[in-house]
C-alpha cells in the first residue's frame, strides 16, 4: 500500500506537466448529480441481493461448481454496469474516464470487495480459483500492460485478441475444472 501511494504521488505530482480543472457544475447541479449517484448504488445493492439469491437457486438446481458460475455468470453480471459505463464514455468522448472505470474496478475489487467480504465473513476460496483463475488473472493484467505499455492505446485488434482468450478461458474452465476442488 504504501509503494502503491507513493506511485501515485509521482503521477499527481512527479510531471511537469500541471492539470487544471475546471466544472461548469453549479453547486445544486453538483448535488442533483451526487444524489443521483447515491440512488444508483442504493439501487444496485437491491439488485445485487436479489441477483445472489437467484444464483444459489440456479448452482443448487443444476448442481453446477459454485466458482465457475460466480467466475463466468456472476463475473459478466457485475461487469455490465462497468461495460455500459465504458460503451456510453467512449461514446460522448471521454475515453479517460472509460480506462479509469476498468482499471479501477480491477483494483477495488479485489482489493477493497474481497477485503471488505473478508472482515465481514471469512470465506474459504475453492482451489480452482487459486491454481486456475487467480494465475489466468495475473497474466491476463501483465499482457494488458504490456499491450498498453508499447502505445498505450488499446487497438481493435488487442480488444478481439482479449475476447478470444477469454472465450478459451470460459472453455477450459468448464472442461478441466467442472466442479470446485
Amino acid at each position: 500500500m504504501v509503494i502503491f501511494s507513493i506511485y501515485i504521488y509521482l503521477i499527481k505530482y512527479g510531471t511537469e506537466e500541471k492539470f487544471e480543472v475546471t466544472s461548469s457544475f453549479s453547486k445544486p447541479k453538483l448535488i442533483t448529480k451526487i444524489l443521483i449517484l447515491i440512488i444508483c448504488f442504493t439501487l444496485m445493492t437491491f439488485a445485487a441481493n436479489k441477483v445472489l439469491d437467484s444464483s444459489v437457486t440456479i448452482v443448487e438446481a443444476l448442481n453446477i461448481s459454485s466458482s465457475f458460475f460466480g467466475v463466468i455468470v456472476l463475473g459478466i453480471a457485475s461487469a455490465l454496469p462497468e461495460l455500459m459505463t465504458v460503451l456510453i464514455a467512449c461514446w460522448k468522448r471521454k475515453v479517460a474516464i472509460s480506462a479509469g472505470v476498468l482499471i479501477g474496478s480491477n483494483i477495488t475489487n479485489p482489493m477493497f470487495a474481497l477485503g471488505l467480504g473478508a472482515i465481514i465473513s471469512t470465506y474459504t476460496v475453492p482451489r480452482v480459483v487459486i491454481f486456475y483463475d487467480l494465475p489466468i488473472k495475473i497474466v491476463t493484467a501483465l499482457l494488458i500492460f504490456f499491450m498498453l505499455w508499447k502505445e498505450q492505446i488499446m487497438k481493435k485488434t488487442s480488444g478481439i485478441a482479449l475476447i478470444i482468450l477469454y472465450l478459451i478461458y470460459i472453455y477450459f474452465r468448464n472442461r478441466y475444472y467442472p466442479v470446485d476442488f
